[in-house]
């Protein structure tokens, strides 16, 4: 699953990669560093459509 910088996305597990800091069913944008992109497993963040 890939996400792109400004997604809204609820942080479903802590373990995400490190850009994503927050509480379990926080709503976090993704702000990334490097490049624009960010592919993480379904099971780390779920998007808000």
């Amino acid at each position: 699953m890939t996400f792109c910088r400004g997604d809204r996305v609820r942080v479903i597990e802590l373990d995400a990669p490190g850009w994503v800091v927050g509480d379990l069913g926080e709503l976090v944008t993704v702000d990334l560093v490097d490049g624009d992109r960010i592919s993480v497993t379904p099971v780390m963040l779920e998007h808000l459509d």
